[in-house]
């Protein structure tokens, strides 16, 4: 580590233009290493760093900020996945004029309106709506406000569900421990699936050997 700055620059200076992906601990380093190789940096923004509350929590979010910031102001380009996150993005929002919005490229099957029926037919409840979460059963996505979201939902909806496909007992962090009171708690009105790698899903009516509800 302690050569890393004398390697970066080197092959910054090897090369045309710097690509970095934040948020990132060396955004403010490599942004200086480039200015010194004279070399422009585009920036694709993956995520805004939101933490859970708490004053060493607050310095890491306002470091992060700080460091992104001093990159930002010095890219020739940043990049993000939509213009709606960009909107709403308190690190891109302050460069809104310096940002792109390119889509991931992502080749996706056009949805099978059989199979859609089918699952739906699985999931619902007396026809009741489905709401659909997308991604790990982490802390820093907050599906615990989803599900908490539930109380008032279920003033108008009582019938509803929501389905988490995802990974849900992630090894590296104790979020679905953490939150197995409210989870018990709604457990009828939840569906967890666990990590999909088929676009199609499954072929048949039949929920996967992963789901849980």
């Amino acid at each position: 580590m302690p050569a890393y700055p004398y390697a970066a620059y080197r092959l910054i200076a090897e090369h045309d233009v710097v690509s970095l992906h934040t948020p990132m601990l060396e955004t403010a380093l490599l942004a200086l290493l480039a200015r010194l190789a004279g070399r422009q940096i585009v920036a694709t923004h993956h995520g805004d760093l939101i933490l859970p509350g708490g004053l060493v929590n607050r310095a890491i979010m306002t470091t992060m900020f700080g460091f992104f910031r001093f990159m930002a102001k010095r890219a020739a380009r940043l990049i993000a996945y939509s213009d709606d996150y960009a909107n709403h993005s308190y690190y891109l929002l302050p460069f809104r004029d310096k940002v792109s919005a390119i889509y991931p490229p992502i080749d996706m099957p056009a949805p099978d309106p059989r199979h859609a029926e089918d699952l739906r037919q699985t999931w619902s409840h007396d026809g009741g709506p489905i709401i659909g979460f997308a991604g790990r059963f982490v802390e820093e996505k907050r599906p615990d406000l989803l599900i908490k979201s539930l109380d008032v939902i279920n003033q108008s909806y009582p019938n509803a569900r929501i389905v988490f496909a995802g990974e849900y007992n992630i090894k590296y962090e104790s979020t679905w421990k953490l939150y197995q009171p409210i989870i018990e708690q709604y457990r009828d009105q939840l569906i967890f699936l666990g990590l999909i790698d088929d676009m199609q899903r499954w072929p048949t009516s039949s929920p996967p050997a992963t789901c849980w509800h």
